[in-house]
This record gives structure tokens, C-alpha cells and sequence, in this order.
């Protein structure tokens, strides 16, 4: 009797999900704001970072700690930083260690707050709102 092939195990992208993404010499914890979606064709994957708070931060999306386990102070969501980036991109770098998928992901209180400030905030960037309304 042969065996099957044990199939590989694909990262789920999906809204809410958190992922580690090498960025500005540090690694950031991202957010999946929306479920992947077709932009101008293809398939890609809107991604905000979270960000420490500082006195002129964006307030549109607020967090606390004890909000998600990865937060260990006030932060905010870096809505200037979003990426929209193709989704088989994000799952390679996941499959092969670069972003890192170890946090768990958002709840879906704290996910429907990030896509509040998302559709509320002015500082996301025009090519970004062009493509996530």
C-alpha cells in the first residue's frame, strides 16, 4: 500500500491575521485589514502595522494593552505604513520564514476597530485608499 503525499501546509491570509514583516531595520507586527481581494487584477492582501503611540500619533485606532498578546504598550495603528501587497508574495514569505506567523490574530472586536480607523483615518496613503476603498 503507497502513501499520499503529505500536502504542505499553506499560511491562511485572512482578515485579522498577524504576521512579523522585516521593516525599517526592525520587525513589525502587521494586520490582514481586509480579506484578500483583486486589485487591478490580481490578488493582493491590505496589511497595517501596529506602532508605539507618541503625542501626535494618529488617534483613529487606538490600542491597549492586553488588546492582542504582541502589545506591551500603547500603540496605534500606523495607517500612514499600510501595504497592499500581492497575497502569493505574502504567503511565499510566510512559507519560507520571512514574515514571521507566530502571533495569534486579532479578535474580531479588535479587527472591526481597525477597519473603523481604517475607513475614518485621512493618513493613509492615495495609492493605498485608491486600492481599498
Amino acid at each position: 500500500m503507497s502513501s499520499l503525499p503529505i500536502a504542505a501546509s499553506v499560511p491562511v491570509v485572512v482578515a485579522g491575521a498577524t504576521m512579523l514583516i522585516p521593516s525599517g531595520g526592525k520587525n513589525h507586527l502587521f494586520v490582514v485589514v481586509y480579506n484578500p481581494g483583486i486589485v487591478n487584477g490580481v490578488q493582493k492582501v491590505l496589511l497595517v502595522p501596529f506602532e508605539t503611540a507618541f503625542s501626535k500619533c494618529d488617534n483613529s485606532c487606538l490600542i491597549s494593552v492586553g488588546d492582542h498578546p504582541f502589545i506591551s504598550h500603547s500603540s496605534y495603528m500606523g495607517y500612514p505604513h499600510a501595504r497592499s501587497e500581492l497575497l502569493n508574495h505574502v504567503v511565499q514569505c510566510l512559507s519560507n520564514g520571512s514574515y514571521g506567523a507566530s502571533y495569534p490574530p486579532v479578535s474580531s472586536a479588535l479587527l472591526a476597530k481597525i477597519q473603523s480607523g481604517y475607513s475614518s483615518t485621512k493618513r493613509v496613503p492615495r495609492f493605498i485608499k485608491s486600492d481599498w476603498p
